[in-house]
């Protein structure tokens, strides 16, 4: 036998001698293995960190190999060698640090993770400006000194390296003018997504030091945003699944702290009302997108409280966008679940009346005559906001066509001609990659789904088009632009296209003279 230094953590525990064998002198111990139990060496510093010496207690490091802190050494090996952020400091999310002269090498966390090197410090600092354009009006609630506070201590903190590669990989995408291919932008959003939900795992909000579930999970701002910015990374590459995954992530701890009515003082409640708005609106988003259930109710103090460190234009809009997506109610999804297939059994289904139907498309009409903040909107939040307006109109259309086809053609002519003229004055003012193509595969969907309803409503409303007078000829027009503005995106899937094709080919044989039915731009 060879005699140990150190017991493991179940001799240690029975105060029983800790045994090796020469064969395996890394364990497992003859007492683990008899009684089957995991044989792991906890071992203790010999010089406690800063932490553990003001509070007296012993400085325990894992050694199971695990990424969180393991130092992957035998049991017999010299314990003030490699240092690693003692097990208390990782839970605590502190910064383990020893005396002068006691630690030589401070640990990098990211190299814990495998983080390759391209990833330092400037990477994501480069991305800071992009993520304050075209990031956070649309999600107001970590700013850009949070992210740049976060860039500086990623190294030495596991919360703060998931929120990074997170935010990371949901703004890179926005870069796609700087030369980057949309193959490169797309490996570096899957590996940064890969590398923050590591880190995520690693910082386990519901264990402590000892392993043992905590009574309190340690929910915060960050891990919560942390797997949202996932979710819109997601998104963004069309991976629904995986968007709902990491969205389901963010609205359990936010459900967590929710049930506390957010016992928060000052902004960090505001950030945590407005975490919760955006988590709502983007379940909502993939309720319709990709039949996904949603859960989260409305919030009931209503509207986040104001916050003045928010801009206010990026207040007003944000609130401008919870009003629009709370049309989408519950009767609205039962209904759009139901005829998807995807209902509960025992939830029944309201009737789908036409009185509805005006109802709703009457609360999408007064949301456009609200004021627009006198024109203070930037050209991109007027276009996502134009969008999700066209985009709710045209979901209805197809709601009302499943139901009601007889009387969907008259009752819901579909107004492209709304969209087509507006969305070009702004494409010719910042260009389709900037106003369009930077938010992801999300605005391909809704634009999409814009230009079916239009394409649709023409080919089955031939005889209403005659009867209400309509513009036959501007609207197979606006509908071509529509068409051919999708075909402009190099990310637009070839079986959506295939399908506008084929119902182009349907308007082109029902007026083989109105129009130029060519697909060039």
């Amino acid at each position: 036998m060879a005699p140990k230094a150190t017991a493991c953590d179940a001799c240690g525990k029975s105060k029983s001698r800790c045994e090796l064998t020469e064969k395996e002198p890394d364990g497992p111990c003859l007492l683990c293995r008899y009684l089957a139990l995991p044989c792991v060496f906890s071992a203790t510093y010999d010089v406690p960190c800063d932490f553990c010496r003001s509070r007296k207690r012993k400085c325990f490091v894992d050694r199971d190999g695990d990424v969180s802190g393991a130092m992957q050494s035998s049991p017999n090996q010299n314990r003030n060698q490699d240092r690693r952020p003692c097990r208390e400091c990782k839970h605590r999310g502190h910064t383990c640090t020893w005396p002068d002269g006691e630690r030589t090498n401070k640990p990098s966390y990211l190299e814990f993770l495998g983080l390759p090197a391209i990833y330092n410090a400037k990477f994501f600092n480069d991305l800071v400006p992009s993520f304050e354009t075209l990031v956070y009006p649309f999600s107001p609630v970590i700013t850009a000194e949070e992210i740049r506070d976060a860039i500086s201590n990623m190294e030495s903190d596991f919360e703060d390296a998931a929120l990074v590669c997170a935010f990371g990989s949901a703004t890179i995408f926005h870069t796609k003018g700087t030369g980057r291919s949309i193959e490169d932008i797309g490996m570096h959003m899957e590996s940064l997504a890969k590398f923050s939900y590591a880190a995520l795992k690693s910082f386990d909000p519901l264990t402590g030091p000892s392993g043992r579930l905590l009574d309190q999970p340690r929910i915060t701002l960050k891990s919560t945003m942390a797997y949202l910015y996932l979710e819109i990374s997601m998104t963004a590459l069309g991976r629904f699944n995986r968007s709902f995954t990491f969205l389901r992530e963010a609205i359990a701890m936010l459900q967590v702290v929710e049930n506390g009515s957010f016992p928060l003082e000052g902004g960090e409640s505001s950030k945590y009302q407005r975490l919760y708005w955006e988590a709502y609106v983007h379940e909502r988003f993939l309720t319709l997108a990709g039949s996904f259930p949603s859960i989260l109710p409305p919030l009931p103090s209503g509207l986040p409280t104001h916050d003045p460190t928010l801009p206010p234009i990026v207040e007003f809009n944000f609130n401008r966008i919870i009003r629009l997506f709370r049309i989408l109610d519950r009767r609205f999804l039962a209904h759009w679940m139901h005829y998807s297939g995807k209902e509960a059994l025992d939830d029944p289904i309201p009737e789908l009346t036409e009185q509805w139907i005006e109802k709703k498309k009457a609360e999408i009409a007064a949301d456009e005559l609200q004021p627009d903040d006198g024109g203070a909107l930037t050209h991109m939040q007027v276009a996502d906001m134009l969008l999700n307006r066209l985009w709710l109109r045209s979901v209805l259309f197809q709601l009302s066509l499943k139901a009601q086809p007889q009387q969907s053609a008259h009752g819901l002519l579909f107004p492209a001609g709304q969209l087509a003229p507006q969305l070009h004055i702004l494409m010719e003012t910042l260009g389709e990659e900037d106003v369009l193509g930077s938010r992801g595969a999300a605005i391909l969907k809704k634009l999409f789904d814009i230009t079916r309803a239009a394409t649709e409503a023409i080919t089955l409303a031939a005889d209403a088009i005659h009867a209400v007078g309509f513009d036959t000829r501007a609207q197979i027009s606006d509908v071509l632009s529509l068409i051919r503005l999708f075909f402009r995106f190099e990310t637009a899937e070839n079986d959506r296209k295939r399908h506008l094709r084929d119902l182009l080919t349907r308007v082109q044989q029902q007026y083989p003279n109105l129009a130029d039915y060519t697909l060039s731009p």
